[in-house]
């Protein structure tokens, strides 16, 4: 069967069903559909996360997301893969919750988006993988001997609600072709790509831009992670980890997942490395922390206002050459 040779998780599938029964299965309604986990992504980054890292941050967040050059690729696509970027964002968003908070009700939002993360993309399960062990390591430092049990139960239900799917995985990754999965990009360019990149337009040439970028932010949270993961006392550490904590531990959990993410995709081959950009939103949120974390507002708005302004230029126009090949390619064919 097609199921057992290559198909993605079910979840999909299964609300776009009731989508077009409900609302019809014209063409143009359906490729509406992709504004629901739109609409998911910028919920979760503009109630619960708002919470956790303030509101200046969720909005810079919710802007970046919102102009992404994700959402302008599929904005005409059917396809599972932005509802696995939805799901795998709600993951880390709870995991936060989780970590800073440590309630019930948090637990329960991250087994919700665990699950659907499971069921909606491969990419995204490796996702929440990557938000339970993080919580698991950070949990472990401080002795939080409640918080790894909720980690493990928590865990463990999403786990075993996996198993009919998990089968279905085992069997497709035994029957699939050698060549099919295979990424030929190294970790660097799947990195870089789908990751960094993927959230600004190659035509818009901040792509490379933001490779520097990211590369800056990385050094400059190595050392306010280390004192958070450490706790260390020393006055300059006690500033720095203030100012920084959301960063550094969206820095981890994002190394952490990013870590399980190449070791699957490019080794144990899993998925192909272009679905990392399912990671993309994540990063964004990294860098929204870190940009509200500035004292330079005035500098910060000017750069984001720019950002964000040469990139919807630059979406509009790569999706106008889109179109364009895709035009030559048809006329082509039929010549």
């Amino acid at each position: 069967p097609l199921i057992v040779k290559d198909y993605s998780p079910p979840l999909y599938t299964f609300i776009l069903k009731i989508y077009s029964t409900i609302f019809g299965a014209d063409m143009s309604v359906l490729r509406f559909f992709y504004a629901i986990p739109l609409f998911g992504m910028l919920s979760l980054i503009l109630f619960p996360l708002r919470k956790l890292i303030g509101g200046k941050a969720a909005i810079i967040a919710a802007v970046l997301t919102t102009f992404s050059s994700i959402n302008f690729f599929f904005f005409d696509d059917i396809r599972p893969t932005l509802l696995g970027v939805f799901t795998a964002t709600g993951c880390n968003v709870f995991a936060l919750a989780c970590y800073r908070e440590n309630k019930k009700r948090d637990y329960i939002g991250l087994s919700i988006f665990t699950v659907l993360s499971m069921y909606s993309h491969t990419v995204a399960m490796l996702v929440a993988a990557g938000a339970f062990l993080t919580l698991l390591i950070l949990f472990g430092f401080k002795k939080n001997s409640n918080g790894i049990k909720r980690v493990l139960i928590s865990g463990g239900i999403c786990s075993l609600i996996y198993i009919p799917w998990l089968i279905i995985l085992v069997q497709q990754l035994n029957k699939v072709q050698t060549h099919y999965w295979h990424s030929p990009e190294g970790a660097g360019k799947a990195l870089s790509d789908y990751v960094i990149r993927a959230p600004f337009e190659q035509y818009s040439g901040l792509d490379f831009l933001t490779l520097i970028i990211c590369l800056v932010i990385f050094l400059s949270l190595m050392i306010p992670l280390l004192l958070i993961v450490f706790d260390r006392k020393t006055n300059t550490a006690t500033v720095i980890k203030k100012k920084y904590k959301d960063s550094g531990l969206f820095l981890l959990m994002f190394a952490i997942e990013l870590s399980i993410g190449l070791f699957f995709i490019l080794y144990l081959r899993i998925a192909t490395a272009r679905y990392f950009y399912i990671y993309s939103v994540s990063f964004l949120i990294l860098l929204a922390v870190l940009f509200a974390a500035s004292d330079k507002k005035n500098i910060i708005s000017i750069l984001l206002l720019t950002l964000v302004s040469v990139n919807y230029i630059a979406n509009v126009r790569g999706i106008y050459i889109y179109v364009k090949l895709n035009e030559d390619k048809i006329g082509n064919l039929i010549a």
